[in-house]
């Protein structure tokens, strides 16, 4: 959902395709205004960025297939409303994927692996 400068917005452009749709969002204007350039001078018609918050996306529930959330967990306030939130944006069968990078640090592998595995049993909502 928050899509910065555009990461993970661009590699889920390539993966639908000119027939697809892909939305980003951030509350930092000048994220959106990178993402949008970006998207634009690399001919991504199939991007759309917009205002608004990671924690709570304001779209009606089922209103997509796939919400990825790259590197943005860590930084909410309610990690868990959010990816509660998520799971209802889904339509049947859709897909939630998140993550982060911060596996480097030894100090973070048991809380990856206590996600992980509260993920895994589906502990988000899903």
């Amino acid at each position: 959902m928050r899509c910065a400068a555009g990461a993970c917005l661009f590699a889920a452009a390539g993966a639908v395709g000119p027939a697809g749709h892909v939305t980003g969002i951030d509350l930092a204007a000048s994220m959106l205004a990178r993402a949008a350039a970006t998207a634009a001078r690399l001919g991504l018609a199939q991007v759309t960025v917009e205002p608004g918050d990671a924690e709570d996306p304001a779209y009606p529930d089922a209103s997509f297939d796939a919400v990825l959330a790259s590197n943005v967990m860590f930084l909410l306030a309610d990690p868990g409303r959010a990816a509660r939130r998520y799971a209802d944006l889904l339509r049947p069968g859709g897909v939630l994927a998140f993550s982060w990078n911060v596996a480097e640090d030894p100090d973070w592998v048991p809380v990856i692996a206590a996600v992980d595995a509260y993920a895994a049993d589906g502990g988000c909502g899903t």
